[in-house]
């Protein structure tokens, strides 16, 4: 979002004076979560490409992002100081969007319709039909055989998304993050097995404990969050060093111990 800092909108001077940005500064960057937090520290004085898409890859790095193993390629390549050509910048644009922006051969018209709608695996089953029919152009195939990437790169950044929150131990977004996907890229090679491997992970005995701290700690979380007096904030803490040597050895635990004592 490009916010002016001099004649702009009166929205504009708005979104200055909510981020405490001065008028008729020079250009700065912010990359801020959801909740229009920094993600890393304000960007200022960097005015290139290249120093731009660096921090880029800090902030999706320190904010837990999985990106598609070709879109990260574009974005490194433009750090390490190198112009991505015209068919790059498209991946990149088609990688890290549900809409494709280049058009395709009519053929896979119901191919873009699935992707575009979310049913990634039904996008590559009717892509993968256009790409084996003998009576598919060259051009057709090529197309064809793009979608499928775009498909397999998404499939990619979930199973690396996957790996990750599971090596964190962070069962309760793993296991909703999975909820969410699966019937996107049913019918994906691969995805049934994929899918049933973490389904048998949620029966693994430590996992369910590990899920319930985690569920007991969200409330004690928004107990911290909603206390309005010092009082109030005290005692939420003293629940949480409570709760960290109760579950000591938790993911739950270790996250009750650091928010207890900040």
């Amino acid at each position: 979002m490009l916010i002016y800092t001099s004649k702009g909108t009166a929205h504009d001077a708005a979104m200055l004076k909510e981020f405490d940005e001065p008028a008729w500064n020079n250009p700065v960057v912010r990359i801020i979560d959801s909740e229009k937090k920094d993600v890393i520290d304000r960007i200022n004085g960097v005015y290139i490409k290249r120093g731009i898409a660096t921090r880029l890859l800090q902030a999706i790095d320190k904010a837990g992002i999985s990106l598609a193993s070709e879109a990260r390629a574009v974005l490194q390549k433009v750090a390490d100081g190198k112009e991505p050509d015209g068919g790059e910048i498209q991946l990149f644009r088609d990688t890290v969007s549900t809409r494709i922006s280049r058009e395709l051969d009519k053929s896979l018209n119901s191919a873009v319709t699935a992707f575009e709608g979310k049913k990634f695996g039904k996008a590559a089953e009717l892509a993968g039909r256009v790409r084996d029919d003998e009576k598919s152009d060259e051009t057709a195939r090529a197309d064809a055989q793009y979608l499928i990437k775009l498909v397999n790169g998404r499939f990619g950044s979930l199973k690396a998304k996957a790996e990750k929150l599971k090596a964190e131990r962070e069962y309760i977004e793993l296991f909703a993050a999975l909820d969410e996907a699966e019937d996107t890229f049913k019918g994906l090679e691969g995805a049934e097995e994929f899918f049933a491997g973490y389904s048998e992970l949620k029966k693994d005995k430590t996992v369910r404990d590990e899920v319930k701290a985690l569920e007991k700690l969200a409330k004690l979380e928004e107990k911290l969050a909603s206390a309005s007096t010092d009082r109030d904030r005290e005692s939420a803490r003293k629940s949480l060093k409570d709760f960290a040597e109760k579950n000591a050895g938790t993911r739950a635990g270790e996250k009750a111990e650091k928010l207890a004592s900040e």
